[in-house]
């Protein structure tokens, strides 16, 4: 069962993690992802179907996907704790 999810905003994500981007250009399709093969590279197709299938075609996403979601993460800072240090 795949876990990759498909946003209308070209975003391309696994287990909640960004991966890809697929654009829409004059040109075509352009799709680039996360993988080190691919850095600094970008795979143009003729058709939206080919750009999915880009995705849809590589099985181990989850190599480059860290596990565990990304989104909404917030880092509280305990203030009261650095006040107290640094008046030392």
């Amino acid at each position: 069962m795949s876990k990759l999810e498909f946003h209308r905003n070209g975003k391309v994500m696994h287990d909640k993690v960004i991966i890809g981007q697929i654009d829409k250009t004059d040109d075509g399709w352009h799709v680039s992802d996360v993988r080190p093969i691919s850095a600094r590279r970008c795979y143009c197709y003729k058709s939206q179907g080919s750009a999915l299938y880009h995705f849809l075609s590589f099985e181990s996403w989850g190599n480059y996907s860290k596990h565990g979601s990304m989104t909404n993460r917030v880092v509280r800072k305990n203030t009261e704790l650095r006040q107290r240090f640094a008046l030392t």
